[in-house]
């Protein structure tokens, strides 16, 4: 029988040019399905200092799994959430972006994701109450327009980023 009758999601997946898998921030099946399943990268995460650890410590997961597993994932970046919505980075912010720029710049991590630049302060997500209010019924980015405006921002941080 012809490819498309076997895989029918194949014509489908080639109508879009990014397609956006949402998993854990642990290692479980699914979360290395995904990965496996991936081209690139990004990590979420509060800014706060017991995140960036457990941020640092997901990312060292990843280096020891990444040569047996999904060799070609591309880190993009990290993406500060849930930030103080007057969008001035506080104090214990701050720390928690040292603690992951310091963490980031430290072997065993493959070369390619070292480096402050993976942290994509510019595109941060803010606290806002659309996007709480949608959270689990619906989709921030069609409710409200700042959400769209915010989540734009970030795309068009991951798609330069991708290119």
């Amino acid at each position: 029988p012809p490819r498309s009758t076997l895989f029918p999601y194949t014509t489908l997946f080639r109508s879009f040019d990014v397609i956006i898998i949402d998993a854990p921030p642990r290692l479980t099946t699914g979360t290395i399905n995904a990965l496996c399943a991936s081209t690139h990268l990004i990590i979420p995460t509060c800014l706060d200092e017991m995140s960036a650890e457990a941020t640092s410590y997901f990312l060292l997961q990843l280096a020891r799994l990444r040569g047996v597993l999904f060799r070609e994932l591309k880190l993009l970046g990290i993406v500060p959430t849930l930030t103080d919505e007057d969008g001035k980075t506080k104090d214990h912010e701050k720390r928690a972006l040292k603690r992951l720029t310091d963490k980031m710049s430290a072997p065993p991590l493959p070369e390619s994701w070292v480096g402050a630049e993976l942290l994509l302060t510019g595109a941060a997500v803010p606290q806002r109450v659309a996007i709480r209010k949608a959270a689990g019924v619906g989709v921030a980015y069609l409710r409200d327009r700042e959400a769209k405006r915010i989540f734009d921002r970030l795309g068009d941080a991951v798609v330069e980023r991708v290119e």
